[in-house]
């Protein structure tokens, strides 16, 4: 039985296909044909069994990493619709969110790509910690949105409803209305002007005495042909334009904006050192380290999309890597952030549009199985409350679905959403319909509500070239 290409994020290798399914046969063969007991093991997975089964061989489990020391087997509810909310309600929270922020006044962010997607997502959240937090972004109502280059009102490569209201403006007003003492200081900023970069900088400088505790580079320039099957084209197809798109902002922009933000920070790092002494001796409040976090994807790990976006992403998992070997003696940490598949304003309206599945591959926006971008902004602040969880992470990648689970933060609707490389994402998405596909059955729902929360080891999941179509 053959696995179609996902075309998609997180492309699956054909060993790991092979795996998956391997997993899930035998699975299903032990549901059905071994004697009759409660459940079975396969590779350390516990599988029900149905009360009318007989006999079956094991599979081998080395392939599988848990993400505890015990699986534990939970039972999917009912999947809620997939339509979207409106963007105006896509940052609210929910009466089932039980998430606290933690304490974080007194500190400063600066994040950029700020007026939409997980960026935004990342400064409401830092705000709700209370912190000062800059939003910087392109899109700004204090202008005439027609004045040269784009200059004004809101600005994106991705139309959708309420887009006028994406604005650095808008956001630092939701920080300002929420309780506490965060603050948001709009600034209209775009990261492929490096005076625009050092400008912002400048600002943060002059108004909080030269204390910088978070940059965030979240800023990403939409690449060409992102609604269509033109994105995941062959390289020599796609050209300059798309290699140039990919890394101009997203990269570059990234470089330039950690250029200008790591003085701050290594006199932050000085600062709170030496607060830190004093707390030792029963004086002073004790230091917080600074915390640069890049916007990164599984495209950094496993072919996506095309070859300069993944490239791209591989080259911010090293710059946050390399970053973290010189600026570890100054005491500020690294981290590539790799969020799953996000409800951002423009994935909701494509897939409103009909498009949501042709340009990703089929990859599910429920809510539960995609994240709100706030998700992000949670794993950034749950972070930022811990210095020694930053220190042990510094040069690594930080999987958003995997923080949460392992420091115990929700989404916005009270759920966490499994990590891309677990099975709970994996075979649901993938391999369960190309199974159903092949055999014109649906599988029964003690396998598939029975999805242990395994992950992939890094090594399986990056692996190999995709499956083949064929």
């Amino acid at each position: 039985m053959l696995i179609r290409q996902p075309r998609n994020a997180a492309m699956l290798s054909a060993a790991t296909a092979a795996a998956l399914l391997g997993f899930v046969a035998t699975a299903a063969e032990a549901a059905f044909f071994l004697p009759t007991t409660t459940t079975t093991s396969l590779g350390g997975v516990v599988i029900p069994r149905r009360p009318d089964a007989a006999a079956s061989s094991s599979s081998d489990g080395s392939l599988f990493e848990a993400s505890s020391s015990q699986a534990t087997i939970r039972t999917s509810t009912s999947t809620p619709p997939r339509r979207s909310p409106s963007s105006s309600s896509l940052y609210s929270t929910t009466t089932v969110d039980a998430y606290v922020p933690p304490d974080l006044s007194g500190r400063v962010a600066v994040v950029t790509g700020a007026t939409r997607g997980i960026g935004k997502g990342i400064a409401l959240e830092l705000g709700a910690a209370g912190m000062t937090v800059y939003v910087a972004g392109r899109s700004d109502e204090s202008d005439d949105a027609s004045s040269a280059g784009g200059g004004g009102g809101a600005t994106t490569e991705r139309e959708f409803e309420g887009m006028e209201k994406c604005t650095v403006q808008q956001t630092a007003r939701e920080i300002d209305s929420m309780p506490g003492p965060g603050r948001g200081v709009p600034v209209k900023c775009d990261v492929r002007d490096d005076d625009d970069v050092q400008a912002l900088f400048e600002r943060v400088k002059d108004e909080t005495g030269g204390r910088l505790d978070v940059a965030v580079a979240s800023a990403f320039q939409t690449p060409p042909g992102l609604d269509t099957a033109d994105f995941r084209n062959d390289f020599w197809k796609q050209g300059a334009d798309m290699w140039d798109c990919c890394h101009g902002v997203g990269l570059r922009g990234a470089y330039v904006t950690c250029c200008e933000a790591v003085p701050m920070m290594i006199d932050t790092a000085a600062a709170a050192a030496a607060d830190e002494k004093k707390e030792s001796k029963g004086e002073g409040k004790g230091g917080n380290k600074p915390l640069i976090v890049l916007i990164s994807s599984f495209g950094g790990k496993s072919y996506t999309f095309n070859v300069a976006y993944g490239v791209g992403k591989a080259a911010c998992d090293r710059l946050a890597s390399d970053m973290s070997v010189q600026l570890a003696p100054y005491g500020v940490d690294t981290v590539a952030l790799y969020p799953g598949v996000v409800r951002t304003e423009g994935n909701l309206a494509m897939d409103e549009r009909g498009e949501w599945d042709e340009a990703s591959g089929g990859m599910p926006l429920d809510p539960g199985k995609a994240e709100s971008p706030r998700f992000s902004g949670r794993a950034v602040a749950t972070l930022l409350s811990d210095p020694s969880r930053m220190t042990e992470r510094s040069g690594k990648v930080a999987v958003v679905a995997e923080l949460a689970k392992e420091l115990g933060f929700t989404d916005v609707d009270g759920s966490t959403p499994p990590s891309i490389r677990s099975l709970k994402f994996i075979l649901p998405g993938f391999v369960f319909p190309q199974i159903e596909k092949e055999s014109g059955k649906p599988l029964p729902s003690f396998i598939t509500d029975n999805i242990p929360d395994y992950l992939l080891p890094w090594s399986v999941f990056e692996g190999g070239p995709p499956p083949t179509n064929d």
